[in-house]
């Protein structure tokens, strides 16, 4: 639903730089560009003044095409995107371009063109001396809307967000986000051009909203929700950071996708399948994450009507609907709805894990008591030496997904690097290839197969495969003394991918201060601890030790700065010294655990580049 105050503020902010665009039009033979054409109003050189020399259009377009830049360098009309700058409000009360209340008040100047805390900027060519159609828009976070003029004045007006250009070093960021952005989902009914009404539509003079400004402003925000996120997504993958929109779409992209080898071999694919594991240092939020993944994605699979994904579904929509993050969904009554789903397996290695828990083997079964017996009562009292070849947790969730192969089934393994790997899997090492799905091979157990076993879990050739719509996720601590067991021959067939302590912080709060009120003092106590801990001062910890969000979760909700201080204090004492004392167990070269504290009591006040 359209905030009509933020619609209001947008409908005057529009008509004041309407008022500008209008009037420079009108007075165009005052405005040229300056000495040496557009090349002078770069981001380094732009200059200020209003010339009053004459320029037709014919001789600006004419500079444009001699100059080496070209009219594309617009700059802001606003100082550091946000503030006007001094000529610029000179300009404005000059002609009278917007009102004087507004002028004579500094602070609410400086926030006046702004919408939901978003700077809206005007660019104008190269500058406002050098008005260029087709150059002159409107810009709010990645998002543009296009002046379309004549010498009349503004014609109409278009939504948009730019295309990349060949070969324009310059704007590589931009091009980068426009590519990203070709394959959302979200953007396909969005492309450009994506809405152009003739200017008189959007009715800025009229005391009442029109449909058509309603509707730009909606399209207007559309594209600026989707160009942020994804923007601020391509970002934390250069600085390798996850957030949970990431990581799923990690998960969904290891499924096989078939493609094509060669155009004569039209029938032939190369199925790949790729095997993730997350890993990073301790409570950074992997094992949950993955959960929330898999439920998510399970759910949003519509062909599937079953009830088990229905009440997975009506978790999730409940969460949407109380307005809260999925993330806050609670994670034991996720996880219980989840172990209800078939097409879902949750699996937790240990040393004491083997080959018959995994895949199969003689394992222990009830028999009937004797009757003499003083556990007769009770027939399913297991005695004697009863045994069975059973199926493991592994080969029954794939003989499920094999029978299902419309629906994409997810098997997690929780601290997967503290089994026997070698043990656990056996000759499954060779199946995990992603290249050889559907591939079945004989198990070690394969001479005890009879034909009702071989029906349920086996393929059609009576041997073991992993089907083609089965996802293998591991989660896995960096620094757990186990990791080293993790042989290379496991390694190379899974994609590692690293969760660090700032992906934890994305992963855990997604930026939510509603629910975080405390959220970027934690997030500063974090980095101090964390830099600490990578620094060179302690020799025996890294970047490994690094301790993640979920330590810092009962801070980040805290409902007052007291409160806060309460939860500080609790967690040093019950959760972080435990955890430094363990990790510094033998330190004695490098810092104590109590300069770690000194770091742990610093004020944690919230900086001036968090607040929000």
């Amino acid at each position: 639903m359209t905030d009509q105050s933020e619609l209001e503020h947008f409908k005057d902010i529009l008509n004041v730089y309407t008022n500008v665009v209008n009037y420079l039009i009108q007075h165009k033979a005052k405005f040229k560009p300056a000495k040496g054409g557009a090349a002078a109003h770069t981001a380094e050189g732009e200059k200020d003044d209003v010339s009053e020399t004459y320029m037709t259009y014919e001789e600006a377009n004419e500079i444009a095409e001699r100059s080496k830049t070209g009219p594309g360098f617009a700059i802001s009309l606003m100082k550091d995107g946000s503030k006007p700058r001094p000529k610029f409000v000179e300009f404005l009360r000059k002609y009278n371009l917007l009102s004087q209340g507004v002028l004579d008040d500094k602070k609410r100047l400086n926030q006046y063109f702004r919408v939901g805390g978003v700077p809206i900027t005007l660019q104008i060519g190269a500058g406002y001396q050098f008005l260029m159609p087709a150059k002159t828009f409107i810009n709010y976070g990645w998002v543009n809307i296009n002046y379309i003029f004549d010498d009349s004045g503004v014609t109409a007006l278009k939504c948009w967000i730019p295309k990349p250009q060949k070969f324009d070093l310059t704007n590589q960021r931009l091009n980068a986000l426009v590519n990203r952005l070709a394959q959302d989902p979200n953007y396909k009914g969005l492309k450009q051009p994506v809405y152009e009404k003739r200017f008189a539509e959007f009715g800025l003079h009229d005391d009442a909203i029109t449909p058509g400004l309603e509707a730009l402003f909606n399209q207007f925000n559309a594209l600026k929700v989707i160009a942020e996120r994804n923007a601020r997504e391509m970002a934390d993958e250069t600085n390798g950071i996850f957030g949970f929109a990431r990581l799923k779409d990690k998960i969904d992209e290891a499924a096989i996708r078939p493609v094509q080898v060669k155009l004569e071999d039209a029938e032939r694919t190369n199925r790949t399948a790729e095997n993730l594991i997350f890993h990073g240092a301790p409570g950074t939020g992997k094992t949950f994450s993955v959960l929330r993944a898999a439920a998510e994605l399970i759910a949003a699979d519509n062909a599937d009507e079953s009830g088990a994904t229905k009440e997975l579904r009506e978790i999730l929509d409940k969460a949407e609907m109380s307005g809260s993050n999925d993330s806050s969904v609670d994670s034991i009554t996720l996880f219980k709805v989840l172990q209800k789903n078939p097409r879902f397996e949750f699996v937790q290695f240990h040393p004491s894990y083997d080959y018959t828990d995994f895949v199969e083997g003689l394992r222990p079964v009830p028999v009937k008591a004797d009757a003499d017996s003083a556990d007769s009562a009770d027939s399913t009292v297991p005695t004697g030496s009863g045994f069975a070849l059973q199926a493991g947790t592994f080969m029954e969730f794939c003989a499920r997904a094999r029978k299902d192969s419309g629906h994409q089934y997810y098997f997690l393994i929780d601290e997967i690097n503290r089994g026997d790997i070698s043990n656990i899997f056996g000759e499954l090492f060779f199946l995990l290839d992603g290249g050889y799905r559907g591939v079945g091979v004989t198990t070690q157990y394969a001479n005890l197969h009879i034909k009702a076993f071989s029906d349920k879990y086996l393929n059609e050739e009576g041997k073991f495969d992993i089907p083609d719509n089965v996802t293998i996720v591991g989660t896995m601590n960096d620094i757990d003394r186990s990791v080293d067991s993790f042989d290379f021959a496991m390694r190379r067939r899974f994609r590692f991918i690293d969760i660090n302590w700032q992906s934890s912080i994305e992963l855990r709060f997604e930026d939510d201060t509603t629910a975080y009120p405390q959220l970027n003092k934690v997030k500063n106590l974090m980095a101090r601890m964390n830099n600490a801990i990578a620094g060179a001062d302690y020799p025996t910890l890294n970047a490994d030790y690094a301790l993640g969000a979920s330590y810092f979760a009962s801070m980040a909700q805290a409902e007052s700065d007291e409160k806060y201080d309460e939860e500080k204090a609790v967690t040093w004492d019950q959760k972080i010294k435990p955890l430094l004392e363990e990790y510094l167990r033998g330190n004695v070269d490098g810092k104590t655990i109590g300069d770690l504290q000194n770091e742990w009591n610093k004020k944690d006040d919230k900086s001036a580049s968090d607040k929000k």
